[in-house]
C-alpha cells in the first residue's frame, strides 16, 4: 500500500468514528477541484469497494507514478541525444589492462586514433581497464592518462569492471569514487542492494528536445570476477567435463539473479515512464555462454569475425540472455575479456559482439587492435549497425580502399620479393609461388583457390625475442582465414639459404628469423566459405607478440607443381 492509500485509509477510519459520535456525515461527493485538506468520499463500510467501483483518483495516482523519472535515469551528468542527422554513435574498447603509472604510449595513441576517426557520441571501456592501482591517487593519475583525449575533447565515456581491475588493487567501491570524479564519466555505482559495482543505465534522448521520453538506452553491468569470489558457489561449480564446452573448468563468475532482477524491473519502469519499450544495448566484461553458441552456428547466426581465444564465460548459465529475450528491449550485447576475439553474430534477435582489446601492454593481436562501433538511428533504434574499427586503419567494411591490384595472377610463373630479400624461387614442397599481397593489402583480379594442397607463403623479418603467432587472409566478403602458427606445421627458408626446412611449429623458428615462411592453406581456419572454393583475397594480417613491421612483410600464395 503506498503512502496516499495509507492516508486515505486513516481518514476513512476517522470519518467512521466521527459518524458514530453523532458528527455531521461526510459529503458523498467531492467538488471537481477539492482543496488538498478535503477528505475523499468513501463507500459505506458494509459495502466493500469492488474493482469496478475503484475511485478515479487511484487511476490518477497510477498515472502520476508513471510520470516520475525512474531512479535509474536520474543524476546523469550529461544529457545524451541523437544528433541532427538522427544518429548516435557508440565506441567500445576492450581490455586496456595496463598497470601504473599509465597505459603505454601505443595504447593511448590507439585510443586517440580510433576515437578521432569514428567520432563517437559515447565511449565505453568494457572492463579490465587497469591493473594493480593500489591507491586512489595512483588510479586517478592512470585514468587521467587513459581518458585524457576524451576529457580534453569533451566526449562522454563510461566503464564497467573486469575480473582483473581489483586484483592486487583497491576495491571496486573505492575505484568507483575516482572514476566518478572525471567530468565526462557517465558511470554510476548503481544500487547497493544488488551484486557488483557499476550497474547503471544511460538514457539517450531524441534530437527533438521537446520530447522527454528516452529513445535508446545503454546498460552497463558488473559481470564480476571469479566463481570463487564471495557470494559465488566456489570451485564446485567449475567441472572438468561441463555441458558448456567453451572453456572447460572455467573459473569465471556468472551474472547473479539480483542483477537480472534489477535489469528486468528497471526495464519495465523505463517502459512505463516512456510509454513504449525503449530499445538499448548492454555492455559488460565476461561474455555469456551464448557467445559460444553463435560461433558454433555461424551460418544460422550470421557470425563474422575472428576467434582466437576460447569463449571464457562462467561455468553456470544464470539466464541473463533469457531475461533479455523476454523483455525484448536489448538489441545488442558487447563484451571484452577474450582479447583476440572480435566476431559478432545475431541470436534470437540480439546481436552478440566481441570488442578485441586496445591494450598493447597485455597479450594481443597486432592486426585486431581497435574498438567496436555501434551506430544507432533514431528513426529505427531497434536496428543497430556494428563493425570493428582497427588502429591500423583497416576496416572490414571498406578494406578495398587500402588495396592495390595484382594483374595476371593465374599465369604468373614466379614471385617477386622486396629488394632486400634474397631467397630461392623454389617453393615449399616443390611449389611455385606468385605475389598476392604487399604492404597495404591487395585485390586480386581473379580469385584465389585456397584449398587443394596450396601454400600461403610470406616474407618475414621477425625481431629478436619476438615470435609470429598467426597469419590470416581476408576475403572480399570480410571472412578471415587464420593459421595459428604455434600449433601448425610450418616451412622456412632463411635468407641466403636454398633449402626449405620443415618445422613442427613456429616455436622451432630461430630468434630474429629473416626469410620465407610457408604454411599449407589447409591450416587456415575460420570464415564461412569452403576453402576449396574460389576466394577473392583482399588483405592479410600478421600477429606478433613483439613488432613485425608491415614494410618488411610480404604475402605470397604457393601451389604445388
Amino acid at each position: 500500500m503506498n503512502m496516499k492509500l495509507k492516508i486515505t485509509a486513516a481518514l476513512l477510519l476517522a470519518a467512521c468514528l466521527l459518524s458514530s459520535c453523532g458528527s455531521e456525515p461526510l459529503k458523498e461527493t467531492l467538488p471537481e477541484t477539492a482543496p488538498a485538506a478535503d477528505v475523499p468520499a468513501a463507500a459505506p463500510v458494509s459495502e466493500p469497494v469492488t474493482d469496478a467501483e475503484t475511485p478515479a483518483a487511484e487511476e490518477n495516482e497510477s498515472a502520476e507514478d508513471e510520470n516520475i523519472l525512474p531512479e535509474a535515469l536520474q543524476n546523469q551528468k550529461h544529457t545524451l541525444r541523437f544528433d541532427e542527422n538522427g544518429e548516435f554513435r557508440v565506441l567500445v574498447f576492450g581490455d586496456v589492462q595496463a598497470g601504473p603509472p599509465a597505459p603505454s604510449d601505443r595504447t593511448l595513441a590507439g585510443i586517440e586514433i580510433v576515437t578521432s576517426r569514428e567520432d563517437p557520441d559515447l565511449v565505453l571501456f568494457a572492463g579490465d581497464n587497469s591493473l594493480s592501482c593500489t591507491t586512489q591517487t595512483v588510479l586517478r593519475n592512470y585514468l587521467t592518462a587513459m581518458t585524457g583525449y576524451l576529457e580534453e575533447n569533451q566526449i562522454p565515456w563510461a566503464h564497467v569492471y573486469g575480473n582483473h581491475d581489483d586484483e592486487n588493487a583497491m576495491s571496486r567501491e573505492k575505484q568507483q569514487v575516482v572514476y566518478e570524479e572525471f567530468p565526462y564519466c557517465m558511470s554510476q555505482a548503481g544500487p547497493e542492494d544488488i551484486k557488483g559495482v557499476g550497474n547503471y543505465v544511460i538514457p539517450v534522448y531524441s534530437s527533438d528536445e521537446s520530447r522527454t521520453d528516452p529513445v535508446f538506452s545503454v546498460w552497463g553491468l558488473d559481470s564480476g570476477g571469479y566463481i570463487t569470489d564471495k557470494g559465488m558457489p566456489g570451485k564446485q561449480a567449475s567441472l572438468p567435463n561441463s555441458m558448456y564446452p567453451g572453456l572447460k573448468g572455467s573459473p569465471y563468475a556468472y551474472m547473479p539473479f539480483t542483477q537480472i532482477r534489477w535489469y528486468y524491473n528497471t526495464s519495465e519502469e523505463i517502459e512505463a515512464y516512456a510509454g513504449h519499450k525503449v530499445p538499448g544495448m548492454m555492455f559488460f566484461h565476461i561474455p555469456l555462454q551464448e557467445f559460444h553458441e553463435i560461433w558454433m552456428n555461424q551460418e544460422q547466426t550470421g557470425t563474422e569475425g575472428t576467434k582466437q581465444d576460447p569463449v571464457c564465460a562462467g561455468p553456470l548459465n544464470s539466464g541473463m540472455f533469457t531475461a533479455m529475450i523476454e523483455r525484448d528491449d536489448i538489441k545488442a550485447v558487447v563484451c571484452g575479456h577474450d582479447h583476440i576475439n572480435d566476431y559478432a553474430g545475431e541470436f534470437c534477435g540480439i546481436k552478440l559482439c566481441y570488442a578485441s582489446n586496445i591494450g598493447y601492454d597485455t597479450y594481443h593481436d597486432e592486426a585486431m587492435m581497435g574498438g567496436r562501433m555501434f551506430v544507432v538511428h533514431e528513426d529505427d533504434p531497434d536496428e543497430i549497425e556494428t563493425y570493428m574499427s582497427y588502429v591500423s586503419g583497416v576496416n572490414l567494411k571498406d578494406l578495398a580502399s587500402a588495396t592495390e591490384t595484382v594483374t595476371d595472377f593465374e599465369n604468373a610463373e614466379s614471385f617477386t620479393l622486396t629488394d632486400n630479400a634474397q631467397a630461392s624461387e623454389g617453393g615449399a614442397d616443390g611449389s611455385k609461388a606468385v605475389t598476392i599481397a604487399r604492404e597495404g593489402g591487395v585485390t586480386l583480379t581473379q580469385p584465389l583457390r585456397l584449398g587443394g594442397g596450396r601454400y600461403i607463403r610470406f616474407w618475414a623479418d621477425i625481431p629478436a625475442n619476438s615470435w609470429l603467432a598467426s597469419v590470416s587472409l581476408v576475403s572480399s566478403s570480410g571472412d578471415r582465414y587464420t593459421a595459428q602458427l604455434e600449433d601448425t606445421e610450418i616451412n622456412c627458408l632463411a635468407e641466403g639459404e636454398t633449402e626449405w626446412k620443415k618445422l613442427r611449429n613456429i616455436g622451432e623458428l630461430p630468434s630474429g628469423f629473416r626469410g620465407l615462411l610457408a604454411v599449407s592453406s589447409g591450416s587456415l581456419k575460420g570464415g564461412r566459405i569452403d576453402l576449396n572454393k574460389d576466394v577473392p583475397v583482399m588483405g592479410y594480417y600478421f600477429t606478433c607478440d613483439g613488432s613485425v613491421t608491415v614494410d618488411n612483410v610480404q604475402m605470397m600464395s604457393s601451389y604445388k607443381k
